[in-house]
């Protein structure tokens, strides 16, 4: 009875998504186009940081869980959301609807701060923050969707149609937007002032510093980091420069300059139920709302991967005894780590015997910060940029286990239990063991034994992987270099570490190919919209337009022709299938 009146409480307040986003405005419904102080500059911005990774939980789910974490191998719906969804590949209209919002509530704030340095230069670093915070927000949308109208939302433009850039001229504005930030802290690094100083202390909402100083080269840390990731994610363009400069001299000079280094917290906002933010949104939509659960693809990568402390860290077990589709009770309450194979289908929420009984999370998840980039990430860019031969300070030996040490000494791991896990065989030769497949607890025709195409890795860093399916054992009688190998290494516990950040998860997995999620159970693709299967997966999520005729006009006219223009697959339009400009078709991870 308890658990149905959890389950009462998040329907009661259904998914609605709506316009009133609570931004700061000007007081008469409209948003400025200049400030008038410094307290106002840092009033916006603090705005502004609640917003690039959204800290609400309705809009958490619309720019994140809705979709992109089931495509990222995270999380996955739990439910069909009253009919709205018949699985996690169906594409809603309607839920593809937050990333756009969450770049124009970004806008709304940050636009106003970067167009008040014209008249008051003196406040530098503070328009710096607005740059990254806008570069960060672009970022998120042109990975997910494709062209983005860039200048038109730099001007702050509401009347359609707007103009869609390409994804090869935003990226470029995006590096030098960027570019601009660094300049504006370094300069002020040269000459800092005790008024402004106060201000950057009041305004820092996603650092863990304290001081004006150390809060500030953190935001420069952070803008080299974003330039070492893009780089990385533009990789694959022959011929893509930015100011002349290669995307690996993009990286080179990124690293260079100063990026996040091992024990520095990285850039989010921090959360918990004494803090000014809350608790993380997904710890609230999975165990008050039971709108998502764990994914098949991280849970089985954790056991194969011996990473069992980091999967008791995270979640729970079932939450009551749970009955097969078959009415048979299969698993007593708290007995077993249940997890969802991407595209099941889904039934309505009164179905309480199902999926809604899966793992869910611990009360470590209130405490996980809403992280917009983890400097584990960029130690795992720069393990992959040194495997490409890149200048990056280090071996990729370094990076790699740097960025597995910081993260699982984070959560719940001691120094000696880190070094058990980098020793750890995986599930090496022993492929057949139980322990390592997939059991879909309701539905047992979702059930994986073992499946070609997975490849089970130790998670050392060596130069030779005795485990099947490394180098010269594949399933289909082919042969990988060691550097694929290492490759794969490198991305899957990258992968591991990422988490919950789908965006990047999910960006990682689409120009790499890895990790190698759990396949989608059978039938998955027949409720997408025709443009994926097994050979291409989901490339995209499409532009959502709602019901207005000018929105839709806009994309079909506009939008989706230059997405066109950019694409090397042969799937065009505004569809899931689609390639995005970065995500390149037949070029390999080492050509």
């Amino acid at each position: 009875m308890a658990a149905s009146l959890t389950f009462a409480s998040c329907y009661d307040d259904m998914l609605t998504f709506n316009e009133d986003n609570n931004a700061t405005g000007t007081g008469d419904g409209s948003y400025a186009t200049e400030l008038k102080s410094g307290e106002e500059i840092s009033g916006y911005l603090k705005a502004a940081e609640g917003y690039v990774v959204d800290n609400r939980e309705h809009k958490y789910q619309y720019q994140h869980s809705l979709h992109v974490q089931d495509f990222a191998g995270y999380m996955s719906v739990p439910h069909n959301f009253e009919g709205r969804i018949a699985s996690s590949f169906a594409f809603n209209n309607d839920f593809a609807s937050g990333p756009y919002a969450n770049f124009q509530w970004v806008a709304q704030q940050v636009v106003p701060v970067i167009n008040t340095q014209k008249t008051m230069p003196e406040y530098a670093p503070l328009y710096a923050m607005g740059k990254l915070m806008y570069a960060q927000s672009a970022y998120d949308v042109a990975v997910v969707h494709g062209p983005v109208p860039f200048d038109d939302y730099l001007a702050l433009k509401e009347t359609h149609p707007l103009n869609y850039e390409k994804q090869s001229e935003v990226f470029v504005k995006i590096l030098a937007m960027i570019d601009d930030a660094i300049a504006d802290i370094e300069t002020y690094q040269a000459g800092p002032d005790s008024e402004v100083d106060n201000l950057i202390v009041m305004t820092d909402e996603a650092t863990k510093e304290s001081d004006a100083a150390s809060i500030i080269e953190e935001w420069r840390k952070y803008g080299n980091s974003m330039k070492l990731r893009i780089a990385m994610t533009c990789k694959k363009v022959q011929g893509f420069t930015y100011e002349g400069k290669t995307m690996q001299q993009v990286a080179e000079e990124a690293v260079a300059s100063g990026v996040f280094e091992y024990g520095d917290y990285g850039m989010g906002l921090t959360c918990g139920p004494d803090q000014e933010w809350g608790v993380h949104p997904l710890y609230k939509i999975a165990n008050n709302w039971v709108d998502t659960r764990l994914n098949a693809s991280y849970h089985n990568i954790l056991v194969r991967c011996g990473a069992d402390k980091l999967l008791e860290y995270f979640f729970v077990k079932n939450t009551a005894d749970l009955y097969n589709n078959r009415k048979q009770l299969v698993a007593t309450n708290g007995t077993q780590y249940m997890s969802m194979r991407s595209g099941v289908y889904l039934r309505d929420k009164s179905n309480d015997q199902d999926y809604i009984l899966y793992s869910r999370f611990t009360n470590f998840m209130q405490g996980e910060p809403l992280y917009w980039m983890k400097a584990e990430e960029v130690m795992f860019l720069r393990a992959e940029g040194a495997l490409y031969g890149w200048s990056m300070g280090g071996d990729p030996e370094q990076f790699y286990e740097e960025g597995i040490r910081q993260f699982l000494t984070r959560h719940g791991y001691g120094d000696s239990d880190v070094d058990a896990y980098l020793t750890n065989r995986g599930a090496g030769a022993d492929i057949d063991n139980p322990d390592y497949q997939y059991i879909d607890w309701y539905d047992s025709d979702n059930n994986l034994s073992t499946w070609d195409g997975m490849y089970l890795l130790n998670n050392g860093y060596g130069p030779t992987d005795t485990n099947k399916y490394s180098s010269g054992d594949m399933p289909d009688g082919s042969s990988r270099s060691m550097e694929e190998v290492s490759l794969e290494k490198i991305m899957t516990q990258k992968w591991i570490a990422m988490y919950p950040m789908s965006n990047i998860a999910w960006t990682d997995i689409r120009r790499t190919g890895y990790p190698r999620l759990v396949p989608p159970v059978t039938g998955a693709y027949q409720d997408a919209d025709g443009s994926i299967d097994e050979n291409t997966y989901v490339r995209r999520l499409p532009y959502s337009y709602g019901t207005d005729t000018a929105v839709k006009d806009e994309i079909e006219t506009v939008a989706v022709p230059v997405l066109n223009e950019e694409t090397s697959s042969s799937v065009t339009g505004n569809r899931q299938g689609v390639r995005l400009w970065w995500d390149v078709e037949g070029v390999g991870n080492f050509d």
